[in-house]
C-alpha cells in the first residue's frame, strides 16, 4: 500500500509521456496481490498493465516500478529507445533496480511505499549487494519524476 497524497495529473502526465514512447498503458481488473507488469508487444511497443481495483497512489507507484524495468532495458529495447538494451540479468539485479527506481521517484512525490520491506527480501544478510547499476538507478529516477511535470521532453529518438 502506497501513502500520502498524489496529484492525479502526475499519473495522467506520466501516462500521456509514456505513450509518446510506444509504452501502451491499461488497466486490468487482477488477482489483489498482483499489483501489474510490463511486456513487450509483438509490435513495435511495450505494454504496461496495472491492477484496476488499486487507489491513485498505488498505481503510480506500480507504474513508476514498470516503467522501471523497461527504461532500465530489462525488457529490452525499440527501434527508436534511448536507453541501452540490458536483457538477460539476474533477477535481483532486475527487482533492486526497479523497486529502487519505484522508492526514488514516489519518496520525491510523498509518496511512502513498502519498498524498503521489499527490497531486503532482495538483499540478503551479511552478503555482498548484487552489481546493479546505480547510473541506470538514479538517470532512469530523474527520467520518471520529470515525465510527471508540465513541460516534459522526451528523450525519444523519433
Amino acid at each position: 500500500m502506497t501513502k500520502g497524497v498524489l496529484n492525479e495529473t502526475v499519473l495522467l502526465r506520466t501516462i500521456k509521456n509514456a505513450s509518446k514512447e510506444d509504452i501502451i498503458y491499461k488497466e486490468d481488473l487482477m488477482h489483489k496481490a498482483n499489483a501489474g507488469y510490463a511486456t513487450t508487444r509483438k509490435i513495435d511497443n511495450f505494454l504496461v498493465a496495472i491492477n484496476s481495483s488499486y487507489q491513485l497512489n498505488d498505481k503510480y507507484s506500480t507504474l513508476v516500478h514498470e516503467l522501471g524495468h523497461i527504461y532500465s532495458g530489462h525488457l529490452g529495447t525499440l527501434s527508436n529507445s534511448w536507453w541501452a538494451q540490458r536483457l538477460g540479468l539476474e533477477h535481483d539485479v532486475i527487482e533492486i533496480e526497479a523497486e529502487s527506481i519505484a522508492y526514488l521517484v514516489c519518496n520525491r512525490m510523498g509518496l511512502e511505499t513498502s519498498s524498503d520491506s521489499y527490497l531486503a527480501n532482495y538483499i540478503k544478510k551479511n552478503q555482498p549487494l548484487p552489481n546493479i547499476s546505480l547510473d541506470t538507478i538514479l538517470t532512469v529516477s530523474n527520467y520518471i519524476e520529470q515525465m510527471g511535470i508540465l513541460g516534459f521532453r522526451s528523450k525519444n529518438k523519433k
